[in-house]
């Protein structure tokens, strides 16, 4: 986490923003002090002296979808500065042009949009519950009240689990095969051009 916060301090100074690359690694550093705190949060609520408590219910109802969110969006944004990287060197003059400050600020919002709709779902499997139980002691009602993290009708749903998890899973290691089939494609085709 410390080389996250050390790499955005630097990179945001005036003149190193201005690179594309910096913004990739600004955004992917943001995303990944996020999920390093969402994850240190949710499994420090693990211990047994927090299991079953209301603030641990709330807490992982709450930060496990955006720590889903951060883990996917930090993956893509890897990708994305992979594949950006790649032009850089592969068509160096044109780089100059398709590598811009503008169009890598546009590719990290559509990631982080891209990941937001497939994540999304996940907050919704939950709903917190507000349990109220009546005890009697000695003659003595006593109510007691603690909120509960209870499946929704989504979460519980057999068919949503497949084609959720097979979409989450399948579709995006579909586009990774494509995307690695493309660029191969695009070497051969470079080779191609450079023999001529």
């Amino acid at each position: 986490m410390t080389g996250n916060i050390l790499a955005i301090t630097v990179l945001t100074k005036r003149r190193m923003i201005m690179s594309s690359t910096n913004n990739y690694l600004i955004a992917l550093a943001l995303v990944d002090i996020a999920y390093l705190l969402l994850t240190l949060i949710l499994n420090t609520l693990q211990n047994p002296c927090f299991v079953n408590t209301s603030i641990s219910e709330i807490l992982f109802t709450i930060f496990r979808p955006i720590a889903d969110f951060s883990s996917n969006t930090s993956v893509w944004l890897v990708v994305t500065f992979t594949v950006e990287r790649w032009v850089a060197i592969t068509y160096p003059l044109q780089s100059r042009t398709w590598c811009t400050v503008y169009r890598a600020r546009k590719i990290i919002l559509s990631v982080m949009c891209a990941s937001l709709i497939c994540t999304l779902p996940s907050a919704f499997e939950t709903k917190l519950v507000q349990i109220i139980e009546i005890k009697n002691i000695s003659n003595e009602i006593i109510y007691t009240s603690h909120i509960k993290a209870k499946p929704t009708a989504l979460g519980n749903s057999l068919l949503y689990q497949k084609i959720y998890f097979n979409f989450v899973t399948y579709v995006f290691q579909m586009k990774l095969f494509r995307e690695k089939y493309l660029l191969i494609h695009f070497k051969k085709i470079h080779y191609i051009i450079q023999v001529r």
